[in-house]
């Protein structure tokens, strides 16, 4: 796996966004450091120039096993020892073990947010543009079995409100 598709893996998780949060430090190895967040908590960070280990949130039950079978995952570099666990890529860590642990690793932070933020995080484009669908659907069965004014009224109003199409200032 590459930094481009470790960041793309990232970036594919429901409200995550990235940011380089320390880019005034005097220690190259931290500005160029890469975190992703789910609402304003991070779940994974990544050195983009070396990217030698990803250093991810875990759970402190599994992370002592984890680091026991493999060689290539230690204690959360720079973070909570208890929490974090730093997995190091081309080791004896498979991509598919690091994007499951990656993708657990977003699980915690989501379980660990308020129910505010957990609803700002899956209120997201895809939510809102697949319920959009869902509606435009339904007007159209409705406009296969009834060619009435108000149907189509329905439709234009609904298409309007949600596409941002202003209203006609007469009767259509």
């Amino acid at each position: 796996m590459n930094i481009e598709e470790f960041r793309e893996y990232c970036l594919s998780f429901k409200g995550v966004h990235e940011k380089m949060p320390f880019p005034n430090v005097p220690d190259q190895y931290s500005r160029d450091v890469l975190c992703f967040y789910v609402a304003d908590k991070w779940f994974c960070f990544v050195n983009i120039e070396i990217f030698d280990f990803c250093c991810i949130k875990c759970n402190p039950d599994e992370s002592g096993e984890l680091q026991t079978e493999y060689a290539g995952i230690k204690p959360g570099w720079h973070m909570n020892k208890k929490y974090w666990i730093s997995v190091y890529f081309n080791q004896d860590v498979s991509d598919d073990k690091i994007k499951e642990l990656v993708s657990k690793s977003y699980d915690i932070v989501v379980k660990s947010l308020t129910k505010k933020e957990r609803v700002s995080v899956w209120d997201c484009k895809k939510s809102s543009s697949a319920f959009r669908s869902f509606i435009s659907n339904i007007l159209s069965i409705v406009f296969i079995f009834s060619s009435d004014v108000l149907c189509w009224g329905m439709f234009y109003i609904f298409h309007s409100v949600h596409y941002s199409i202003p209203l006609p200032d007469k009767n259509f």
